[in-house]
């Protein structure tokens, strides 16, 4: 009975427990189910903040319900100590606790704490505004992190209206990171506009586009006033434009914005003292003859003033160099038994005063000296030159020749030496009186002075006859008579010193000069025999005979030969000093051969040789620096030579090479005139300037001589002989006299 009462609880037990019911419906039955009369709560429920526990596990709104912090000041930041625990957010609280005074909204992070002496915390990170945290020397209330000491002071930003990335001064503030339209430069010179900024591109605009003060720099042009409207400007006074203002050119050349006449595209006139192109030297010109300097006419008809012209040397010790002139036929004397005449050298002023009233004319009849010839048909003036000292009284000296006179035969001919310039009258009083050996050795037809026998042995009187015949047939000597030279009279049949020609019939002693070739300070013979066949018939040749000279010499023993380039040349007619046209140390000389064809036929042509150590035997036109070449037939470009003078003051030694049978069957002549250096070919047509004689038969430039410093002005002047002028009557004759080409 007892075990049917167990078994009757167990069953009554199992009946009942599955009779619960799940009233509300959830899914959830009996004791699962925490409220089994509200559908939203049991245990798969999301537990939302309510009060209630939803989903059955024993906790009310677990998770929801969040700490909330009093905003008093309403400052957006709570105090911490001030709590309420909610599941949203309470009026007058946040969620936050960064407030350290909630009594005040000045108190707050992020506020801004710029009293370095307020010793609040404003911002609320631990630091009041002058400590420094961070140890970068700026103190809290300045330091944009005082928690780092990379990031401190607030930088200056200013406003940039026209968003170019560069500012204006205008508005500024400080902050520690930049503002929006602001910059950290205020280098904008045109806040107003984007295109004008620091890094802008200059342009052409009348604005300064890049800020640098200056407006158009290196894209404006510069412009030069030209006052004088000849379309160039004066380099001193400019403007800057976009384009040419009216009264302004684009060059800056015009050396003389007065006259109009004077600008580079000018064309140079001779002599006239003006720059007419703007290159401060004197330009390629024609020279009118009668408006030289001063032009010298001979006394009467028939003189044939100006047959020989020379200069380089101080006869009377006044600091200027002389000019000698001589004429051939003057009577004065006897019948053609000729003159020279000397003019002293003087200032420029001097010499205009002196033909002021003449418009700038002399007549010979003016001269300071005239020594005439001694006897009749002497023809005394046929040949001059200004020596060096032969007699040690530190004046130059003079000769004259009288090449047709009768000493010791026909034509033997007679040369006058004066120490200095003489004293007016008869060639009977000369210093030194030097006859020729035999008849029609036209003794003195060549004239020269140097130290050529013995180096510093004083100077030494060189005298060409081209008839002798020492050496052969018309082989031609050059007598030397050896300084210190006393006065006397002589014979050149006397003289130990000579140089002979190199072959019969080449007739030298009318072209030479003595200079120094090789360099080593003793002077040198070059000798030029137009007569010379070496090269082919009357080709012409020039010798270089290196000195000291002792003794008889021929030119067949000669050091250096230079034969013509072309039969019938006759290189070597005329024969000078150039100086040293290229620099090199050594002088040089240039060579007429006035038959040369190489322009038209016997236009001519002339040679600038150098000198130097290592010279060979050759052909000129092989060996030669320069060749002028004449313009015209039968011209004979090359009949006078000149070199070594500065006509326009460049300090380079410049060429006159004359051919005085220019103008056709006119014969009026012409004198060209080369700047130096010069190299190459060039033709007569190319002449730097150009003086022509104006009258049928003037034949000027028979004769051409540079006279050194006649003036005090340097070494350009040259005097270019006409002797058959007919200003003053029929072959009366002439000579011009040009102090320089300046401008």
């Amino acid at each position: 009975m007892r075990r049917n009462s167990l078994a009757w609880i167990v069953l009554l037990g199992m009946t009942v427990s599955g009779c619960a019911k799940d009233r509300d419906k959830d899914g959830y039955k009996g004791d699962d189910d925490c409220d089994d009369l509200n559908a939203s709560v049991h245990p798969g429920a999301d537990e939302v903040c309510d009060a209630i526990d939803n989903n059955c596990n024993g906790n009310v709104d677990e998770g929801l319900i969040l700490e909330w912090y009093a905003d008093k000041d309403d400052d957006g930041y709570g105090d911490l100590d001030t709590t309420v625990s909610a599941c949203t957010q309470p009026s007058g609280y946040v969620d936050n606790s960064e407030d350290c005074d909630d009594t005040s909204d000045l108190f707050r992070p992020g506020a801004i704490e710029n009293d370095c002496e307020d010793p609040s915390d404003y911002n609320c990170d631990g630091s009041v505004g002058y400590e420094d945290a961070d140890g970068d020397t700026y103190a809290a209330c300045n330091d944009c992190d005082d928690s780092d000491a990379s990031t401190y002071a607030p930088t200056l930003f200013y406003i940039d209206y026209d968003g170019d990335g560069f500012g204006s001064n205008f508005i500024t503030q400080t902050a520690c990171s930049q503002p929006d339209q602001h910059a950290e430069n205020d280098t904008d010179c045109n806040d107003l506009d984007p295109a004008i900024n620091p890094t802008a591109v200059e342009v052409c605009n009348d604005a300064d586009d890049d800020c640098d003060g200056e407006t158009d720099e290196a894209v404006a042009t510069t412009y030069y006033e030209d006052a004088d409207g000849d379309g160039y400007g004066n380099p001193s006074s400019t403007t800057d434009a976009c384009s040419v203002p009216e009264g302004y050119a684009e060059t800056d050349d015009d050396c003389d914005d007065v006259l109009a006449e004077v600008n580079p595209g000018a064309e140079e006139v001779c002599d006239d003292g003006l720059d007419n192109d703007c290159d401060e030297m004197a330009g390629t010109c024609e020279l009118d003859a009668e408006a030289s300097d001063v032009v010298f006419w001979g006394e009467n008809a028939f003189d044939n003033a100006g047959m020989s012209t020379a200069g380089g040397g101080d006869l009377n010790g006044d600091g200027f160099d002389d000019i000698v002139v001589g004429a051939k036929h003057d009577s004065s004397a006897a019948s053609q038994a000729g003159a020279a005449y000397v003019i002293y050298g003087r200032s420029a002023a001097e010499f205009a005063a002196a033909t002021e009233e003449t418009d700038g004319v002399m007549s010979l009849g003016d001269a300071d000296v005239k020594l005439t010839g001694e006897a009749e048909a002497d023809k005394a003036g046929r040949m001059v030159a200004i020596i060096p000292d032969v007699n040690d009284d530190d004046n130059a000296d003079l000769l004259v020749a009288s090449p047709s006179a009768d000493p010791s035969g026909n034509g033997s001919g007679t040369v006058y030496l004066m120490f200095g310039g003489g004293t007016s009258g008869s060639l009977a009083d000369a210093d030194l009186i030097i006859d020729g050996a035999v008849g029609f050795n036209y003794t003195g037809l060549g004239l020269d002075g140097g130290d050529l026998v013995e180096a510093g042995g004083g100077g030494d009187v060189l005298i060409g006859a081209p008839g002798n015949d020492v050496g052969g047939a018309n082989t031609g000597t050059i007598w030397i008579v050896e300084g210190t030279v006393n006065p006397g009279e002589i014979s050149v049949s006397s003289l130990t010193n000579y140089v002979t020609g190199q072959s019969n019939d080449d007739g030298i002693g009318d072209s030479f000069d003595v200079l120094d070739v090789n360099g080593d300070g003793q002077d040198d013979l070059v000798v030029g025999a137009p007569d010379s066949s070496e090269g082919g018939t009357n080709a012409g040749a020039v010798f270089v005979v290196h000195g000291p000279i002792s003794g008889a010499v021929s030119l067949a023993d000669a050091d250096v030969q230079y034969t013509g380039e072309s039969a019938s040349d006759q290189f070597g007619f005329s024969l000078t000093t150039a100086g040293d046209t290229n620099d090199d140390g050594y002088h040089d000389w240039i060579a007429g051969a006035p038959f040369d064809d190489a322009g038209s036929p016997d236009a001519g042509a002339a040679y600038v040789v150098m000198g130097g150590l290592d010279l060979v035997d050759g052909k000129v036109d092989e060996l030669a620096l320069a060749k002028l070449v004449g313009e015209s037939a039968a011209d004979q470009f090359g009949i006078g030579v000149a070199g070594g003078g500065d006509v326009n003051k460049d300090d380079n030694g410049d060429f006159i090479v004359t051919a005085p049978y220019t103008g056709g069957t006119v014969d009026y002549g012409s004198a060209y005139v080369f700047y130096g250096p010069l190299s190459g070919t060039i033709s007569g047509a190319d002449h730097d300037a150009r003086m022509d004689g104006d009258t049928l038969g003037d034949n000027l430039g028979n004769n051409v001589s540079f006279v050194g410093d006649v003036d005090g002005t340097g070494d350009g002047a040259f005097i270019v002989g006409a002797p058959f002028k007919d200003t003053i009557g029929e072959d009366g004759g002439g000579a011009y006299l040009m102090l320089d080409l300046g401008l």
